[in-house]
């Protein structure tokens, strides 16, 4: 009996041995691992020619393949590209989905670029910069996008409208320490149509603007059938949006049609966006035609929610209409039907003028939706500070 004891005892720690020396053999599955993707210098090509062009890196990281002299994408890519890279060509047009001529490959992977300042040449043919997909996640630390020009010139222009001269957004977006500058969108077409988002459009997805600049963006109706132009830097049409001391400044609408629209010269807001320690100054809607409405020179918020705080200056932006007829209103703030709170923030030095028509709510003007304040200054606009008289809590019109 002892010997059989011995024995089985004996076969047990076998046994466990090998169970051990099997589970020292199991392999864990780890996740792909990041890789760095250096840009030549001012490259833009997408041949092959021994250099890694912007082009190329973007490709590389969407696919996660080696592209010329670009290494493969891994999980979430860095595009290191501290130069500049004119663009003289459209990269892709996409249909359906806001399409439009992009300049560069749509971004639909996980991507950080840094450094680089993307530009459309002059003399190039109309496009936006960059459009990231319902599945694209972009990251531009330090990066500067400029130039962008996208132009609805028929009714068949993705169903009539110009959307993001700079970027279009379905996905997510963050913006560090970088600049949205000098972009527009337009309409040219005898057709109805509507031109929206001079610096970014975004539908859906989340945004983040960190320490960035989103300026001299320009949004404008160019003929006959064009009614509507809005969001001079930012068309905000959905999804979540958080802006942190950021700057929104010197962004522009015009138009000159016969009851045309100008909306939200510096934002015009449809989603949820929160806005803290940031400006929003210098910004203008105006419009020049019988019966033509200018609102929300500093912003529009049309629908969903909007919330300022710690420290947010809304100053010096403007509504102008010249015409028979014609409004301007909110100069600083248009509230349409959203949920608007303003908290220790400023309301100040904005103005609404006309010709021809009426002008009032120079820091505020309140259509339909709700204003609360709470610890903020609204002074020295002009020709009144909130309008219509009580529609605003604790503001004095």
């Amino acid at each position: 009996m002892l010997q059989r004891r011995t024995s089985a005892r004996t076969g047990l720690s076998i046994l466990a041995a090998m169970v051990a020396t099997a589970t020292a053999f199991v392999v864990t599955a780890s996740p792909a691992q990041a890789a760095t993707i250096p840009v030549t210098a001012g490259a833009v090509d997408n041949v092959v020619n021994g250099n890694c062009s912007i082009r190329e890196a973007i490709t590389a990281a969407n696919t996660d393949a080696v592209v010329d002299a670009c290494p493969a994408g891994s999980g979430a890519d860095t595009i290191e590209a501290s130069s500049t890279f004119t663009l003289a060509a459209v990269d892709n047009s996409t249909t359906g989905d806001f399409g439009a001529p992009n300049g560069l490959p749509v971004v639909s992977s996980i991507i950080t670029i840094r450094g680089a300042t993307l530009a459309r040449a002059l003399d190039a043919p109309d496009f936006r910069i960059l459009r990231v997909a319902v599945n694209g996640n972009l990251t531009l630390s330090g990066v500067i996008v400029t130039g962008g020009s996208i132009v609805c010139s028929n009714s068949a222009c993705n169903n009539g409208f110009a959307l993001g001269g700079g970027i279009l957004t379905s996905g997510t977006l963050t913006l560090t320490n970088s600049q949205v500058r000098g972009n527009n969108a337009s309409c040219q077409s005898s057709s109805t149509c509507a031109a929206r988002g001079g610096g970014i459009y975004k539908t859906g997805g989340t945004m983040a603007i960190n320490g960035s600049l989103l300026t001299s963006n320009l949004v404008f109706c160019a003929s006959a059938g064009c009614d509507t132009a809005a969001g001079g830097s930012l068309f905000d049409d959905s999804g979540t949006t958080a802006i942190s001391g950021s700057e929104v400044s010197q962004n522009s609408l015009t138009c000159s049609n016969a009851n045309c629209k100008t909306f939200g010269a510096g934002i015009l807001n449809n989603a949820n966006t929160t806005i803290q320690g940031s400006r929003v100054v210098a910004n203008k809607a105006s419009c020049a035609a019988s019966g033509c409405v200018a609102e929300g020179g500093g912003i529009h918020s049309n629908v969903g929610t909007l919330s300022t705080t710690s420290g947010t200056q809304i100053s010096s932006n403007a509504v102008s209409c010249t015409g028979a007829g014609c409004r301007a209103r909110g100069a600083g703030i248009f509230n349409e039907t959203a949920s608007t709170s303003v908290s220790n923030s400023s309301i100040v030095g904005n103005q609404a003028v006309t010709s021809g028509g009426t002008a009032t709510g120079g820091g505020i003007f309140e259509g339909g939706g709700a204003v609360t304040l709470s610890n903020t200054l609204v002074a020295n606009n002009s020709p009144n500070n909130c309008q219509p008289p009580g529609s605003v809590p604790g503001c004095v019109g």
